[in-house]
């Protein structure tokens, strides 16, 4: 087990569709399904708690609200560095804590990745649509303001065109992953704990 990972990190949660059941793992199967990729959630990890017997660290994330949970270490996770000073990621969580937290999942928002399934199954690209389900944040949409307002302070214009590609409610957990591997590739990031 890892020690000691940089606040402000990344975290990808990525499944086996073979170890995704249904009914029992309906919304995670469903969403490897419509998304064609393994992902299924992605939170942002923050320090680690004290005089706990386990590795284990606060997480910001949207689950069933926007908020501050605590992430045990697990295989079936990989974290990456964002290689932003900590006094720019500790601003950026706490414009983002403060605007969303305590709001109700956007679970309407995600019926958007059926769609977009749908219209990528045509040959459309929708991830620039307008989102008719926009509600509050999803998962994936809370780590986009996030890298976004990172871009932002750092500068970093090239992640903010990559980001550009998607509208923020139309972006899903696998695409944290493919942002998070581009931002490996321009040093942006690191992959410090998992595949």
């Amino acid at each position: 087990m890892h020690n000691s990972f940089p606040f402000g990190s990344v975290i990808s949660w990525r499944i086996n569709p073979k170890d995704l059941t249904f009914p029992e793992n309906i919304f995670d199967y469903a969403q490897n399904f419509f998304t064609k990729m393994p992902e299924t959630h992605t939170s942002i990890l923050m320090h680690k708690m004290e005089d706990w017997p386990y590795d284990m660290w606060y997480e910001f994330e949207a689950s069933i609200t926007v908020r501050i949970n605590t992430y045990t270490q697990n295989l079936n996770s990989s974290i990456f560095d964002i290689k932003a000073p900590e006094d720019v990621k500790i601003k950026v969580i706490d414009k983002l804590r403060k605007e969303h937290y305590g709001k109700i999942y956007a679970l309407p928002q995600t019926f958007y990745f059926i769609v977009r399934w749908a219209a990528e199954g045509v040959g459309l690209d929708p991830r620039r649509w307008i989102n008719i389900f926009h509600w509050n944040k999803i998962c994936s949409e809370l780590v986009y303001d996030y890298l976004y307002e990172i871009s932002q302070e750092m500068k970093w214009f090239d992640l903010e065109m990559k980001l550009n590609e998607w509208k923020p409610d139309n972006f899903h957990a696998g695409d944290t992953r493919v942002i998070l591997n581009w931002m490996s590739y321009r040093k942006y990031a690191t992959l410090i704990y998992g595949v």
